[in-house]
Formats: structure tokens, sequence, C-alpha cells
């Protein structure tokens, strides 16, 4: 459940780490008398939230630690880390509705997550998105439960609940009273799981799965915590009563939740309160522990405040996310405004460096600049040889070619044939992406990208791959262009930062900025002002989170 509104009292704000970490890296490090096991959980949740899996030394030290001290409780959590690690790197969400396999009885409970109320304690549209999904899940399977969890958020209206608002909508929409399950409590995720759990157990014993039903970046987080729940409830692995088994999610436009966020709602579910709302709004100390050695000497953002200045590599050649403007010799873009805002929030000028697609990667390990920001797909090969943030904006690949044959390309096979000319810059995904799946289309490479577009447009070209947003932007400049699959891209990814190795930091630091960025709608002010016009019918926007 989000809570994002910047006036009311409960907001949770993902902890990002602003500062070093420490050099020195020991196993486990001198274990004081008075350790407890709540000591080392936050340890180990803390570490993995803030390094991710270069913290596993670290945590298994720690889980032997803990073994030492409470064997039950170590069995516990090594499942539960075991279990986030897998959420991390392998769970699958599902769009728009349940899969088929489930049970067609009422042992399975659909558990729809809540969202930020508006003051009057009307629903976001956030949340009737989330219940749209939740309706079609709860027809598919009709003897199923539907928990409403999430409290009451709306500060114009202290009897407004977000559980209570979300039956409403759904017992209006057709769903019977009787299976609607209402959690009205909660106010952070850590207590969705806790309140409803504590329900079902009392009072639905028949009930030993769960679906969750939320928005795609929070699905994770949910079947996390819910996940975890079950485990700290069971005296062991074959007691585990409720399972959480499937979800299925509403696809926001934009939004991550970090894993220091998931950190910080397992420690609350520990039972440590105030550390996880020390890391939710900001205050946790991450250098009252042990710190690993990333070893980046002198620090990242360190370097950057000293310099006054971010040095942030952009291409230049992506509308509209970041070009440069041959006539005012200037920036603009989404990624622009974007790191102007990270600039700002570092409190420091910008510097923009040249970089080109065919070198981004290489002048990035170079440290040619300290981040990169111009439309860089998440992409596992980027990870494997730099550093990149959470994405922060869905994208995908698509066709752009003239509105005359929109109805021809409409799909790899139809563009897959040797009179079809493709034309990609040089160098980046997009022509990566037509060598391997268009083998047999003629490929041409041209080496200024923004000037692809026009040149398919007068014909000179047949189609070009690109990015949903680039194609959105240029079916809006030039009526001769169309984007028929722009509704059903070819690929489904995320756009995120780019940065060298031994910025860890930095990258800790870009990524709670980024959800900032999502939770205080900055995300979607610009998404509205650069990419929806161009792609979206207006009376199909999103408003801002």
């Amino acid at each position: 459940m989000r809570k994002f509104s910047r006036t009311a009292a409960f907001i949770l704000i993902i902890c990002f780490i602003c500062s070093s970490v420490g050099t020195g890296f020991t196993e486990a490090g001198p274990v004081a008398a008075s350790r407890t096991c709540r000591d080392i959980i936050e340890e180990m949740a803390v570490y993995y939230g803030s390094y991710g899996g270069e913290a596993d030394p670290r945590i298994d030290a720690l889980l032997q630690e803990l073994e030492s001290l409470d064997p039950a409780q170590a069995a516990r959590w090594t499942r539960i880390m075991n279990l986030w690690r897998s959420v991390q790197a392998e769970l699958a969400v599902t769009p728009d509705i349940l899969p088929d396999g489930l049970p067609e009885t009422d042992e399975l409970c659909l558990v729809v997550l809540g969202f930020q109320l508006n003051p009057d304690g009307s629903m976001r549209e956030e949340l009737v998105e989330r219940l749209r999904v939740a309706l079609a899940c709860a027809e598919k399977y009709p003897n199923a439960w539907i928990v409403c969890t999430g409290g009451g958020t709306a500060t114009e209206d202290p009897m407004a609940t977000e559980a209570g608002r979300m039956a409403e909508w759904l017992i209006d929409n057709g769903i019977a009273p009787e299976r609607v399950i209402i959690e009205n409590q909660s106010l952070t995720t850590a207590q969705n799981a806790i309140y409803t759990f504590d329900i079902l157990e009392k009072q639905y014993p028949q009930v030993s799965q769960l679906a969750i039903i939320s928005s795609d970046y929070h699905i994770a987080t949910g079947t996390l915590l819910f996940g975890a729940e079950a485990i700290l409830r069971a005296e062991d692995e074959e007691h585990e009563h409720i399972r959480i088994t499937a979800n299925a999610a509403w696809q926001a436009p934009s939004g991550t939740l970090s894993t220091m966020f998931q950190a910080g709602a397992l420690i609350e579910l520990s039972g440590d309160v105030q550390t996880a709302f020390d890391i939710y709004y900001e205050t946790y100390d991450i250098h009252e522990l042990p710190a690993l050695d990333t070893n980046p000497e002198p620090r990242a953002l360190e370097r950057i405040r000293e310099a006054g200045v971010l040095r942030v590599g952009t291409a230049g050649d992506y509308k509209p996310m970041s070009f440069l403007d041959p006539e005012t010799g200037t920036y603009w873009g989404f990624d622009t405004e974007l790191a102007e805002d990270l600039a700002a929030a570092l409190g420091v000028r910008i510097e923009y460096v040249p970089t080109s697609w065919p070198t981004l990667m290489e002048d990035t390990l170079a440290g040619k600049f300290d981040l990169a920001i111009c439309g860089i797909t998440v992409t596992d090969a980027r990870k494997e040889q730099a550093l990149m943030s959470d994405g922060y904006l869905r994208n995908g690949k698509t066709v752009l070619c003239r509105a005359e044959d929109a109805d021809r390309y409409t799909s790899l096979e139809a563009i897959n044939r040797p009179e079809v000319r493709v034309m990609e810059n040089p160098g980046g995904l997009n022509e990566k992406f037509a060598r391997e799946n268009l083998p047999d289309a003629t490929l041409v490479i041209h080496d200024v990208n923004q000037e692809i577009p026009g040149l398919v447009a007068s014909g000179e070209a047949d189609v070009m791959i690109t990015e949903v947003m680039e194609a959105g932007y240029y079916v809006g400049q030039d009526s001769r262009l169309a984007a028929p699959t722009i509704y059903e891209p070819f690929t489904n990814g995320q756009l995120g930062v780019l940065m060298p190795n031994g910025s860890e930091d930095l990258l800790a630091y870009v990524n709670g900025f980024l959800e900032e960025e999502r939770a205080n709608g900055r995300l979607n002010e610009l998404a509205e002002k650069y990419i929806y016009r161009y792609i979206v019918p207006e009376e199909e926007q999103l408003p801002a989170a």
C-alpha cells in the first residue's frame, strides 16, 4: 500500500543513502554482548537493502550468529532472506488478470492492496485501476474471498478508509458483499500483511492460498511481505498454512519500490517499528553499522559535491528524452529535466558531457561522466558491466513507419522481409534488436538518430524500430508517420540511469531520488509534459500520482 501524499501524516518515502558508508570489510564484525536477535535482523535487512547480493557473505555470517541465539528465528529468517532474493531475481508479475490453475474454491483469497486516498476521501485513479484488475480476477474465480486492505488516509475525512472505499466499489460493480473482507486499520504494507493474516487465521481458516493484487511496481514488495509474514507465523516450513501463489497487476506508467523500502518493511514485520519508520522517513543512519567495503575512493557523492558539478552523459539525439537543440545549443527533454532535478537535489550545477550509443558503455566505464541519463534501457548486459539504477519509466520497442503503411507493419513477421528497409542508428539497442529479430530485412545504418524519422516519412526507409516514447513523439510531430504497435510493443522494459562501477553511494542516492520523484508526482508530471500528450489520447491520460 503506497502512502505518497506529501501532506499526509503517514508519508512513507523511500530511504536513500546520501553519503559515505565508510571503508573496511569484516565478515560479521565483533559481536557485542548485548546484541539481540532484533539487532541482527536489522543488520541483515539494511545490508541487503543497501547492497543486494554484495552483502551475501555478511548476511550468511549474521544468520550463523542468529542461530547461536535463537535457532528457530534463524531458520525463519533464512527462509525470508531466500524469499527476498527470489522475489528480486525471479518473480514474474502477471498483468491484468490472475493466471489459470488456481483453486476454484474458497481456499483462494485475493488480497487487494490499498493506495492513498484523496484528502476528501475519494479514491485516486491508481486505486480504481487496481480495483478493475481485482474485479476481473474475482469474476474469474467466483468462489474466492477478496480482502480489501488499507486504513484511513484521507486528511479531510477521518471516517474514510481505503478498504471501505474499495469494498464499496467492488460491491457496486457486482461482487457479492459476503465475499468481501475489510481490513481497515493498516497504514503500511507491513501492516497490510499483519492485519490481513490476523483476520484470515481467526475467521477464515479454510484459506490456504493468497493472490496479491496491486500496481506492478508494488507486487514484489507485497509478495515479499505477505510471504514473510506467513513464514514468521509458522513453526517451520511444513506448517505454513497460507502461501502466496499468484499475483495480478495494474501496469502503472512508472514507479519502483527500492530494496531499502523493503528492508524497512521487513524490519517492521519483525516488530521493530521505530527503526522501520526511521527508514521510511529518511532518518536512519547506516553509518552506525559496520560498513561493507565497496572501495570507492574517493566516494562518488563526495567528489561531486566537492567539485560542485554533476557531469551527465547524454547522446543528445533522443526526442523526447534528451535532445541537443542545434540552434540554441541547449538540451531539453524528460531526462534533461530529471537530471536537472537531481543536480538541484545534490546542490550542484549540471554539466552535460556528449557521448554516443556506440561508445556509451566505454565512456561510462572510463569515468568520462558521473552518470548517463538519455533514454537508457535497463538490461542484464549493462548491469553486468556497470551500475544501473532502478527503472523509472516504462518503455518498449515499437514500429515507426509511414502512416500509409500502418496496416502493413503490425508484426515482426511483416517487417522481416528483404524488401523492407529498416533504418537504425549505430551502436544502440535499436540496432541490436533489429539484427536479432529482423535478420531477413534490409538493415540500413544511419549515423544521425534524429534524422531517421524524417527519412522514413520521405520514403528513404520503410521502418524504424525505436522506443514507445520516441515513436509517439515523432508521430505527434509529423502526420506522415504512424506507430501501429505503440500500445502493444515488442518488448517491455524500464529506463534507468547508468553509472560507472565504484559509484555505489551515488547509485543508492539516485534510487532514492527516483523514488521521491515518483512519490511526489514529478515523474508523472514529466510524462504528461513530454510523453502522454503525444502517445495517449487526452481522455485516457493518467493523473499525476
